[in-house]
């Protein structure tokens, strides 16, 4: 598959009927490829001028070749793409898909007076995709059939305080994906789990993408045996040939709970290397009578050099910010980050062809108190004072006993509440205590052997006399 040198979030699965030919020619290779304009998405007018670029990727090298010149020295790819002009008189036709489902159960079971006794279950639905216009396009469906959807590939488990990200692969949620992209995951399809019904209008509008959603959920996903409704409403403008400015809302109502967000973002091109990006939004909740409210802020700076190339960013996520509809598995927390690539260049053909380095400096803090978590990461580099608060220390080897104080059970998430929550850390450390109190001595004494009146090990030493909640954080 190789890089993916496109910006942002970008379609690369095309779901649609096209025709191909090649043949070999001396030197090389000549394909065709024969896409239907029913396919595609294109504005309005008498003639029109399309930008394109066709990607090459050799195998046995891994260079990659454009049909327009395109540098990775540029914060923006699609911007260099070349154009087709001259196109005139194009007509789409009526777009109209209709996919009709019809789904039949029959069971059986042993009659209690002997012989069998059978029910029967039947449910009709199906997914509409009309064309309104070049660009616009609008998707319904009525009890969809999921049944011939590819399987989620299985992902390995390894912190089971944080949910898993799996991607949407459902036929009526893939059709224009890309347009309810943000900066963060704030519109994240998969938490429409079993829809009973749904509608879905995207398409562009004189240089503004528009991308809506409402669907009802079972009521098995409800708390109240009610139907959850799901909305989203993404706008995103274009200023100039690479620059956005956007607007996100979404919603998820269950009866007299709800969780709902509305913000704003922005991506700023400058001096074709940079690219500054910044997004602020604000989320309200209610769950079980109680309400709570929090905002989201997170700002970029990115430099995409040949040579030299640098991300630097910050994240800050109220521990009340709750986005139902979307996926943000972390809050409670100040993200910032400074990642520096160098990288050089060798000739073409020899042995090294590129090299490069990497400095990278990560923190996170928590939110309301982030000097109390710059102290408590400075304690995680000492590995003595670990041992020591948490375990038994001895001076002999191998007789060092360090427990783990991590829990092994995750905190229950509530409905709005993605699977973020830490486990209390006062329980860690009664846990970690625990353990302590039996660790083994440094050195154990033969069977039948009289106890020495002097320990020939250094006793355990006191459990720390810190607060809980700071010793169980290493």
């Amino acid at each position: 598959m190789g890089i993916n040198i496109l910006d942002g979030n970008v379609d690369l699965n095309p779901d649609f009927v096209f025709e191909s030919r090649g043949r070999l020619v001396p030197g090389g290779y000549e394909v065709e490829i024969r896409i239907p304009f029913k396919s595609l998405r294109y504005g309005e007018g008498a003639e029109q001028s399309w930008g394109i670029n066709v990607l090459r990727r050799v195998q046995h090298s891994g260079y990659q070749d454009s049909w327009a010149p395109a540098v990775r020295a540029n914060a923006s790819f699609l911007g260099q793409s070349g154009t087709i002009d001259g196109l005139h008189d194009l007509k789409r036709g009526l777009v109209l898909d209709v996919t009709p489902a019809f789904t039949q159960r029959l069971d059986g079971a042993p009659a209690a007076g002997g012989g069998w006794h059978y029910g029967s279950w039947s449910e009709l639905g199906g997914d509409t995709r009309w064309g309104i216009t070049q660009n616009m396009s609008l998707n319904a469906t009525f009890k969809p059939d999921f049944s011939q959807v590819e399987a989620d590939v299985g992902q390995v488990q390894l912190n089971e305080r944080f949910a898993l990200f799996f991607p949407e692969k459902r036929p009526f949620f893939l059709d224009g994906l890309e347009l309810f992209d943000t900066p963060n995951q704030l519109i994240y399809t998969r938490r429409i789990v079993d829809p009973n019904a749904g509608v879905k209008l995207a398409g562009k509008v004189k240089g503004t993408n528009i991308a809506s959603l409402f669907a009802v959920d079972n009521s098995a996903l409800s708390s109240d045996s009610s139907h959850p409704l799901f909305g989203a409403l993404r706008v995103r403008r274009d200023l100039g040939r690479s620059s956005t400015l956007g607007l996100v809302a979404t919603t998820r109502e269950d009866g007299d709970n709800f969780s709902r967000l509305l913000g704003g973002d922005a991506r700023f091109y400058h001096s074709k290397l940079y690219f500054v990006e910044v997004q602020a939004v604000q989320s309200w909740t209610r769950a079980g009578g109680a309400g709570t409210r929090g905002p989201l802020f997170q700002a970029t700076w990115d430099r995409t050099g040949r040579d030299w190339g640098f991300n630097y960013g910050v994240q800050a996520i109220s521990p009340g910010f709750q986005a139902a509809a979307g996926f943000v598995n972390r809050t409670g927390v100040m993200d910032i980050h400074a990642y520096n690539r160098l990288t050089g260049y060798g000739k073409r053909g020899a042995l090294v062809q590129t090299y490069g380095a990497f400095f990278i400096v990560h923190r996170i803090f928590d939110y309301m108190h982030p000097a109390r978590e710059r102290s408590r990461a400075t304690r995680r580099s000492t590995p003595r004072r670990r041992c020591a608060a948490a375990g038994h220390s001895s001076r002999r080897s191998g007789a060092t006993t360090t427990p783990t104080a991590r829990p092994t059970t995750p905190a229950t998430p509530s409905r709005f509440r993605s699977a973020s929550r830490r486990v209390p850390a006062r329980s860690s450390f009664r846990d970690a205590r625990t353990i302590s109190s039996a660790a083994p001595s440094g050195r154990r004494r033969r069977p039948g052997a009289s106890s020495p009146r002097r320990a020939a090990s250094p006793p355990a030493r006191p459990p720390s006399s810190r607060k809980p909640r700071e010793a169980a954080r290493w």
